[in-house]
């Protein structure tokens, strides 16, 4: 990411409400060169003692109820997801000219492999295989 070139947190006037200074300050710990980063030198601690964190109780956080639960009405439901002015078309375009591929978003991260392949045939012969030697 270039978050040294794009990243301004002194011009935030086009939020609806300002950000606190703490939350400024914990983005700015988060987006940095790695070796300044927070938890970069006492790990999670570090990060936990930010002044951001001061209300949450990480021993209990798994004891409490989370603030907002999506109702989520199938495995494919993206319906909590905002997508914003996102044009499908343009990222499919762009996508396929940069790779020289076609690009399908219903196939990404995709790998095809033959569930039934015996002997490369892609069917079952019914024959019997030969079994590799354990290693």
């Amino acid at each position: 990411m270039h978050w040294d070139r794009f990243l301004d947190l002194t011009s935030m006037g086009h939020l609806p409400s300002p950000l606190s200074e703490n939350c400024v300050d914990m983005i700015a710990r988060l987006c940095c060169e790695e070796k300044d980063r927070i938890g970069s030198k006492l790990g999670a601690t570090e990060i936990k003692n930010h002044p951001w964190f001061k209300d949450i109780d990480f021993e209990n956080l798994r004891n409490t109820r989370a603030e907002f639960i999506p109702q989520v009405k199938h495995a494919e439901d993206t319906s909590n997801f905002d997508v914003g002015d996102l044009n499908c078309q343009d990222l499919l375009k762009d996508a396929t000219l940069k790779s020289g591929h076609n690009f399908n978003p219903a196939f990404y991260d995709f790998t095809f492999r033959h569930f039934f392949d015996y002997e490369g045939g892609g069917q079952p012969t019914g024959r019997q295989t030969q079994q590799r030697p354990s290693i």
